[in-house]
């Protein structure tokens, strides 16, 4: 038996991520990952029946091998939570797109940049890159006859990941007429992935057996992942702070690692645009005027200019394909104004990371409730969570960021402090009770003019955002 000590192993070395390996397997296919060739990792992704099978009669092996490549190699963000020095691709290099690569420097220390200020390493830009040569891959051409798929008439996939922005944004593509399917995706540092569709498919079922006509595919994967639990990072690296290394998701698992797990559902039903639920609040940054870093936000591919940058790798892997998010045009207080007709969604929407439905101690769970609140008959919105959020303490400190009493917003993916601070005051005019509320009177909040800061936030904005003017001229009135 070899042992080895934590210290000498870890202290000044340089961290080197290497993709070792791509497994395919009739209906999974595994990453393999190592690091300093000390420890080994691996990713595995679980396709429905048949998925992984049609692709291979369908598609070239070198076609398929540039796809998982370059899957594999997007799957590497999750490391970045261990500040790497390296990341080494060469045994994948030759099917790895030089835009990946640029994709990845351009966006890598802004898609942490949460865990790089929780930590105060600025210093770290992201790891240097090994590889010998890349190849300028031409991207993948979906095979339209071979799939029976019309080029002109080709559906939209829509994230549904089991809260009131899915809910919204399947509303808006019915009322359009537009056809879509859904896809759905669990991941193992989100719990069982049973209890994930759980919820997500209990939303998919409201929304299509109320207004769905025609059949409506829901595509699930399953990712299953043995380090993103944080518990080698926490062991290893106990220098580190913050979300990531507490186990908890951060950024990790979501972008892009979601819409590139996608990629074989497109390449087999043909999808035009993959379709999220980025709000224009998700713009602003949870810290300001940190002069290290060119922004602070929780998840930064939730922004435009992140979305935009997503939008341009696409069509260097896949031609004709791209991504936009259909509420680029609402802020957060906006969709919650357009969900307030439906309070009949409420068992059916779920948005907290923790525990689902609702845990009732994180900030996304507080910032929902008090949007509820503003919108939903009390009773309606106890009834979910069992308990008056106003009065937990435990949560005040999370109402402070919320509400602007602190050096930041919360660290999850909520709405501007404006934004949080009107549905607060409506609360307040609702009569509601809670310590929550008195903090927000004891500072003075109620007090200011709500009616003149609201106007930002009510009406669509149609600029800066990625939505096909066909798509959108359809949809326009239903904002």
């Amino acid at each position: 038996m070899e042992f080895k000590c934590n210290k000498n192993i870890f202290k000044d070395k340089t961290k080197r991520i290497s993709i070792e390996k791509i497994e395919l397997f009739s209906e999974f296919v595994v990453f393999h990952y190592s690091l300093n060739k000390d420890f080994d990792f691996q990713t595995r992704i679980y396709y429905p029946t048949n998925v992984i099978s049609n692709l291979i009669s369908i598609y070239k092996e070198d076609e398929l091998t540039f796809l998982f490549s370059n899957m594999a190699f997007f799957e590497t963000f999750k490391f970045m939570m261990i500040f790497p020095d390296e990341l080494d691709i060469t045994k994948v290099e030759n099917f790895i797109h030089p835009e990946s690569i640029k994709f990845f420097e351009e966006n890598v220390q802004n898609l942490y940049s949460q865990h790089v200020y929780e930590n105060k390493r600025f210093d770290w830009k992201g790891p240097k890159i090994i590889f010998n040569n890349l190849k300028d891959n031409s991207p993948l051409s979906i095979k339209y006859d071979e799939i029976k798929v019309n080029k002109n008439d080709r559906p939209l996939l829509v994230s549904n990941g089991g809260g009131k922005d899915s809910f919204l944004m399947m509303k808006l593509l019915i009322d359009g007429n537009i056809n879509f399917s859904i896809f759905t995706h669990a991941r193992s540092e989100y719990g069982r992935y049973d209890i994930q569709f759980k919820y997500q498919d209990k939303l998919q079922k409201f929304v299509t057996d109320k207004y769905v006509k025609n059949e409506c595919h829901n595509h699930k994967i399953i990712v299953h992942d043995d380090f993103t639990d944080g518990v080698f990072a926490t062991f290893n690296y106990k220098d580190l702070k913050g979300e990531c290394i507490d186990g908890k998701t951060c950024q990790v698992g979501l972008f892009p690692e979601m819409i590139i797990n996608s990629l074989p559902f497109v390449l087999l039903h043909g999808y035009s645009y993959f379709v999220l639920g980025n709000e224009r609040s998700a713009n602003a940054n949870q810290v300001n005027n940190v002069k290290e870093l060119e922004t602070v936000n929780h998840q930064y591919l939730k922004c435009f200019k992140g979305e935009n940058s997503l939008n341009n790798l696409l069509k260097y892997l896949i031609k004709d394909f791209g991504v936009f998010s259909i509420l680029r045009p609402v802020y957060d207080l906006r969709i919650y104004q357009n969900i307030s007709k439906y309070p009949e969604i409420l068992p059916y929407v779920h948005s907290c990371n923790v525990h689902k439905p609702w845990c009732s101690d994180c900030p996304k769970c507080a910032y929902v409730y008090c949007h509820f609140c503003s919108i939903y008959d009390y009773e309606l919105v106890l009834a979910q969570f069992k308990e008056n959020l106003f009065d937990k303490e435990n949560l005040e400190v999370y109402w402070k960021q919320l509400l602007g009493l602190s050096d930041q917003n919360a660290f999850e993916c909520v709405g501007e402090i404006n934004e949080c601070r009107i549905a607060m005051n409506q609360c307040l005019k609702k009569g509601l009770k809670g310590k929550a509320i008195e903090i927000f009177k004891e500072n003075g909040l109620d007090k200011i003019n709500y009616e003149e800061i609201q106007k930002k936030y009510i009406n669509p904005i149609f600029e800066e955002i990625l939505i096909p003017e066909d798509i959108l001229n359809k949809i326009k009135e239903y904002y």
